[in-house]
């Protein structure tokens, strides 16, 4: 290897790398609920008996809803994959 390429041979190029990625999916998660909602009210008008229009169907899920219901979930995940990196990281410090 070249002198001054390590790649993440180093702890901190391994946080330095992943608080990258945390930043980008804050991001992700900002940006998300402008898009779907410029989606949602973009949507053309569906006919007055079709099961996809949400004042006769009213059992239609909002994408709002599936958006707030699964975003615990997601930021569990993410939350558990960074203790797993905490440890990793601090089990490297300490051997």
């Amino acid at each position: 290897m070249a002198e001054g390429q390590q790649g993440m041979s180093t702890p901190m190029a391994l946080l330095i790398t992943t608080l990258a990625g945390f930043v980008m999916l804050l991001i992700y998660i900002m940006v998300l609920p402008v898009i779907g909602g410029t989606v949602e009210s973009t949507m053309p008008a569906s006919a007055p008996d079709s099961a996809w229009n949400s004042t006769y169907n009213t059992a239609l899920p909002k994408a709002s809803d599936i958006y707030t219901n699964n975003m615990p979930i997601i930021a569990a995940c993410i939350a558990f994959i960074f203790l797993g990196l905490l440890f990793f990281f601090l089990r490297g410090m300490i051997l």
